[in-house]
Parts: structure tokens; sequence; C-alpha cells
């Protein structure tokens, strides 16, 4: 009787199941890598939105708080705000020391804010003050300066697509019929409506009390995923919420 020889190693259904099972271990692990640098890939391009969209947000915000009034020959009166549409406001700020030019204080800037195709710009037109008048003087404009790009609006005035808005604007109420003042605790919650223009009106620039700002910045590669969005209420220097009327009032300039 022959002996059979002794035979080591896999069957081949043990070959195939091994191979299978190596296959659905692999395929598993890829999956996760894959999704784990997809979200890795999420959260830093957050991270960079955060950061990019709260840097611009600060200095937008620091530029409207440093609105001062200034009296011009164009003007009837001083003022702070020059224009403003819901894409766009145009401003004077003061961040002189104060040191004497001339005999004359210095004169602050007019700064225009501006969005469009996505990105933030600001143009500063340099001033000069007259020291008997004190009327300021508004040379040429420089080249606007861009200062955030990949910015989105966030909101739109009838859901319009073409109406994108950057800006709103508020003012005080008004004192209730029969009286003088407003009702106590008021804020600037009233929304000032834009005019067919998109621009506010000239006795609309002299009420607005509080700027709202809101946009959204998205990563460079276009990609929704990451975006960020900011919204802040900056109130105008020139309103004092504890006035009878809190109206905004240039009183110096």
């Amino acid at each position: 009787m022959t002996r059979l020889r002794q035979e080591d190693g896999f069957s081949l259904p043990e070959l195939l199941t091994t191979l299978a099972i190596a296959m659905i271990v692999s395929l598993a692990t890829f999956s996760l890598i894959e999704v784990v640098m997809k979200r890795s890939g999420e959260v830093g391009a957050r991270v960079e939105t955060t950061a990019t969209a709260r840097t611009a947000m600060d200095q937008l915000t620091r530029q409207l708080r440093s609105q001062v009034c200034v009296k011009t020959s164009t003007a009837s009166d001083a003022r702070s705000l020059v224009a403003a549409t819901p894409t766009s406001l145009t401003l004077y700020t003061d961040f002189t020391n104060e040191t004497l030019v001339n005999n004359a204080l210095p004169a602050p800037d007019k700064r225009q804010l501006t969005w469009a195709s996505n990105t933030f710009t600001e143009t500063i037109t340099k001033g000069t003050r007259n020291a008997t008048t004190n009327i300021v003087l508004y040379g040429t404009a420089r080249a606007p300066r861009p200062f955030l790009q990949n910015v989105a609006p966030v909101e739109y005035i009838g859901g319009d697509k073409n109406k994108p808005v950057i800006f709103r604007y508020y003012r005080f109420p008004d004192p209730v019929a029969g009286a003088s003042t407003v009702p106590a605790g008021s804020t600037a919650n009233v929304e000032i409506p834009v005019s067919a223009n998109g621009a506010l009106a000239d006795a609309d620039l002299l009420k607005v009390a509080k700027i709202r700002v809101t946009f959204t910045v998205t990563p460079r590669n276009g990609s929704s995923k990451g975006a960020t969005t900011l919204t802040n209420d900056v109130y105008v220097r020139t309103a004092d919420p504890n006035a009878q009327i809190p109206k905004p009032t240039c009183l110096t300039f």
C-alpha cells in the first residue's frame, strides 16, 4: 500500500476566502483614509477662512467705530457718513494723534469701503483742514486697495441675486404720537430702506445710528465647504442711546 505524500499550505477555498477578507479590510482602510484627509482639508479651510474673515471684520469694525464729524464746503452741515449703499459706504475716519499741522488739527481721512466682484476694497482720500473756518477740502482719491477676497454676500434685497446686501443701516424709532422722547429702552432697530438707485437718501444718512455688516468668506478653491459667515453690528459714535431723542448729532468737528 502506497503512503500518500504529506501536503502543507492552503486549499483553494481557503486562499480565496483570505483574499476576499483582505480586500474588504483594505477597501475599508482606504475609505477611512480618504474621509479623514477630506475632513482634514475642510477643517484647514475653515480655520483659514475664519482667521481671514475675523481679521477683515476687525478692520471694518475699527474703521466704522472711528467715524468723526467733518464739515466740508459741499455739505450743508457736518457729518460722519457721506454715502451709503447695500454694498458700499463712504465715511470720515480719524486715526491721527491730533498733532497740529499748520496750527490746525489733522484732517480726517475720507474712506470708501466697497464690496464688488467678491472682493472688499478700501479707497482713501486725504484732506486739508482750514484752520480759520475748520472746513476740510479733499483732493484726489488714492487707488483702491483690496483687503479681502473670496467674499460672498449672504443676503439679497427681495431674494434678487442681482441685489446683494453687505451693509444694512438702522435708526432709532421716532417718538410716539404726542410724545417728545422715544420710548425708554429703545434701540436702533428700525431699518432704513434704500432708495430706487440703491443709495440712502441724504436725509437718511443723518439718521444712521447702527450699521450691520454681514458676509461669507469662502476657501480659495471656491468650495462652499469650510466657508465662514460673520455678522457684526456697529453703532455710530455720534448717536447717544441715552439721549431723549437719540438722533446722531455732530456737536463738534
